[in-house]
């Protein structure tokens, strides 16, 4: 017999994730249009210039962001259901999930493509990612919950890590999405898995030990391994394919960190700015483009920076406004509706099986 109903109606938010949902859509947005540039004009003659310059160019990288976004992706689809040992009907479950994230990506799509910026939905456009995702929503209750009854989430992330090393090898071009619709969400399975086992584990980390590790070195941590794994993209045999998967579980580990640590701590701007980070990754190419068609009087790379990134943030904003957030609680209206109704005919099936008996 299914508990979903019970862990489906949890309505505790979890503190301590929104805050790096966002500055992951934004660390993508800085990969793909340049971190704030304070290296013009180093002497590239001198090894410090050089040094200095290579290490800032490597400083964002998008793809960690990606995975770190993996990671809290398996963790907030499996939280409702922590306790749950299967989805019944699942119906509602895929309709609260395809609507909520499709419905965003059709309205980017028609603002994106018109501009310049080609969404292509099997091709190497920033949806990659999203297309992953919603490989694993579909099989999270058809498939994966089941096998997690039987093996656990550990012996499912060994597997599937297993399994993404020889597929890592096939491809060794450097982006981690060069496998296609087809097999790049075998590859970051593990990373997607690690975020279903953390929250699995939620629960008992008010009572876990903290780390002597101070959360802000857990935090420079992330970001020199990202770094790591950019420079050895760019600049060794080992890829991303190959990289960020051990980087995920860094991830998993450093995200446990924060979960402990923000419980005692205040909501900040940022883990409410995270409600409209999916707008921010979908619509910060199609910003870009806009920026590019006003024209805006060049006042120093510096200003012209800044000024452009918090246009592409406000633009985000509003599209969350306008497109995300309606489509968030149609979502639920229909989710809820879809629960209703079957809960409506469950007496119904009853009365007249009694009948006929």
């Amino acid at each position: 017999m299914s508990d979903s109903s019970a862990t489906a109606r949890e309505s505790s938010r979890v503190r301590g994730l929104d805050a790096w949902r966002f500055w992951c859509a934004l660390w993508v947005v800085f990969g793909h249009f340049g971190f704030l540039p304070l290296t013009e004009g180093v002497d590239l003659g001198s090894f410090a210039g050089r040094v200095s310059r290579a290490l800032y160019n490597n400083l964002v990288s998008g793809p960690a962001a990606v995975i770190v976004f993996f990671v809290i992706s398996g963790f907030c689809i499996h939280y409702p259901y922590r306790r749950a040992t299967s989805i019944s009907p699942v119906a509602p479950f895929y309709a609260r999930r395809y609507l909520r994230i499709l419905i965003p990506v059709a309205a980017a799509v028609l603002i994106s493509n018109p501009l310049g910026y080609n969404m292509d939905l099997l091709g190497a456009s920033i949806i990659w990612s999203l297309i992953c995702e919603e490989i694993y929503y579909f099989l999270y209750p058809l498939v994966l919950l089941r096998l997690r009854n039987r093996f656990g989430w550990r012996r499912m992330i060994a597997a599937s890590y297993v399994i993404s090393i020889p597929l890592a090898l096939t491809n060794l071009s450097g982006d981690y999405p060069a496998f296609g619709a087809q097999l790049t969400w075998l590859l970051g399975l593990p990373c997607w898995l690690l975020g279903c086992d953390l929250a699995e584990s939620y629960d008992g980390l008010a009572a876990a030990p903290r780390s002597r590790v101070p959360i802000l070195w857990w935090r420079i941590g992330a970001l020199g391994l990202s770094m790591v794994a950019s420079i050895l993209r760019f600049h060794s045999p080992l890829k991303y394919p190959l990289t960020l998967n051990p980087f995920a579980f860094y991830v998993y580990f450093w995200l446990r960190e924060e979960l402990v640590a923000a419980k005692d701590r205040p909501v900040g701007w940022a883990e409410r700015a995270g409600v409209f980070s999916y707008s921010l990754y979908l619509m910060h190419p199609a910003a870009e483009k806009i920026w590019e068609r006003l024209h805006v009087p060049k006042l120093g790379s510096g200003v012209t920076w800044i000024l452009m990134s918090l246009f592409i943030v406000a633009f985000a904003y509003v599209f969350y406004l306008v497109v995300e957030r309606p489509s968030h609680r149609f979502a639920r209206r229909v989710f809820f509706w879809m629960q209703q109704r079957r809960a409506a005919a469950a007496p119904a099936a009853v009365v007249a099986g009694e009948e006929r008996g």
